[in-house]
């Protein structure tokens, strides 16, 4: 009864439902942009309900909003919690894992081959993708709660891009940074922020830097402006 079903991100279903946590489970969830399905018939879970509480232990809430897969109350986060040596190993380790992950896909992405125009500072300007550019916005997602609505505007650069305002032009600041970020921001000459807004109506900045090739790429996407 759950098969080829289709909810939106933000339904109340996800905070209920978790496919593929039973041991040994084949069921699975994916991403689509196919339109939502009739789901009235799909039996809703009592959360009041002991058992399922128990089934539910660390997968409360709904990822796509919470940015958690686990939450706190899974027995091996309580476990690590014991131990802030234990803790910290874990999301070293996790991060090194998400970054190897994030920078293998940036080196194909279809976002390569994409580019967007908008307004920068009176001037209609060209905006490109490159991997480093990618990469950079993916790691800036890594455990925040904004993920999915980030991801939103990685998924329609061009929707978001068209409507976005020209907010400053910044200095490139090489004061805090090392190794190949050093290399990297070398090469940049001039950082510019336009504001644009999220689904659910939030702000957020898209850090558009000037390359020493002539060229405009996506650097980031900040929830906050610099004060420099």
């Amino acid at each position: 009864m759950f098969y080829n079903k289709v909810w939106a991100k933000d339904d109340a279903f996800w905070k209920l439902n978790a496919p593929g946590t039973e041991w040994n489970c084949k069921c699975d969830v994916e991403e689509t942009d196919e339109p939502v399905t009739d789901n009235s018939q799909v039996p809703v879970p009592d959360p009041n309900d002991e058992d399922y509480k128990k089934s539910i232990e660390g997968i409360e809430g709904n990822p796509a909003k919470t940015g958690e897969i686990f939450t706190d109350n899974a027995r091996y986060i309580r476990a690590y919690n014991r131990s802030n040596t234990q803790r910290r190993k874990a999301e070293y380790e996790t991060q090194e894992v998400a970054h190897k992950i994030i920078k293998r896909d940036a080196a194909i992405s279809p976002l390569l081959s994409q580019k967007c125009q908008c307004n920068i500072n009176g001037t209609d300007t060209v905006v490109e993708f490159a991997k480093w550019g990618i990469s950079e916005t993916g790691f800036s997602m890594i455990g925040r709660q904004e993920y999915w609505l980030k991801n939103e505007i990685l998924n329609n650069p061009e929707q978001y891009f068209s409507k976005a305002v020209w907010i400053k032009e910044t200095a490139v600041d090489l004061s805090h940074n090392s190794g190949s970020t050093l290399r990297l921001k070398r090469k940049f000459q001039k950082f510019h922020y336009l504001k644009t807004q999220l689904a659910d109506g939030t702000d957020v900045y898209l850090n558009v830097v000037l390359h020493q090739d002539g060229k405009y790429y996506l650097y980031t996407i900040s929830r906050n402006l610099p004060e420099w």
